[in-house]
């Protein structure tokens, strides 16, 4: 299968970390840490975070604080932002800022595992779109597409006016 992705949990509280990232190990997702958004942000830099999971309440540089330099330095990485505080204002700026969902504070590690499920899904289906958004241009586009039909066309009709003949021949033939 594919290889597991990479999630950074990042909370200052260390219980928080290692309970998100036990479970979330537990169900086959390589996981790591980082206590602040300055450390974060510098794994992220490095480029193979797949996913954050993200508090919002930190000393120093907060989540939505690196949810904005991530967003600057055009760092794409699908950010799951969690929150002791369920605020409408901070949910609805996170998701401004990037976030693709957002989890509150107590929460089960059932929860935040299929939020990460989903936020991979969107994601592969995102690149999919991509993908596949360039194929017609590659093939020369949809006018390509219809000339292909249209000699198709003309080598069927070709086939079927041989086949009538030889069908007419034969039954001269046979008279």
């Amino acid at each position: 299968g594919s290889p597991a992705a990479r999630v950074l949990v990042v909370d200052d509280e260390a219980h928080i970390r290692e309970v998100v990232q036990y479970a979330l190990a537990k169900d086959g997702l390589a996981v790591e840490t980082a206590g602040d958004g300055e450390a974060a942000l510098a794994r992220v830099a490095q480029g193979d975070i797949d996913l954050l999971v993200l508090d919002v309440l930190m000393p120093e540089l907060d989540g939505l604080g690196l949810l904005a330099k991530l967003q600057e330095l055009k760092l794409p990485v699908p950010v799951i932002v969690m929150s002791a505080y369920v605020d409408l204002d901070t949910a609805i700026e996170a998701l401004k800022l990037g976030a693709v969902d957002y989890v509150s504070k107590p929460f089960r590690a059932d929860e935040v595992l299929l939020k990460i499920r989903m936020a991979e899904e969107r994601l592969r289906l995102h690149e999919e779109r991509e993908r596949l958004a360039h194929l017609p241009r590659l093939a020369g586009g949809h006018e390509f597409l219809r000339e292909l039909m249209r000699e198709r066309g003309r080598h069927v009709s070709g086939v079927r006016r041989r086949c009538q003949r030889r069908e007419q021949h034969r039954e001269g033939q046979s008279l």
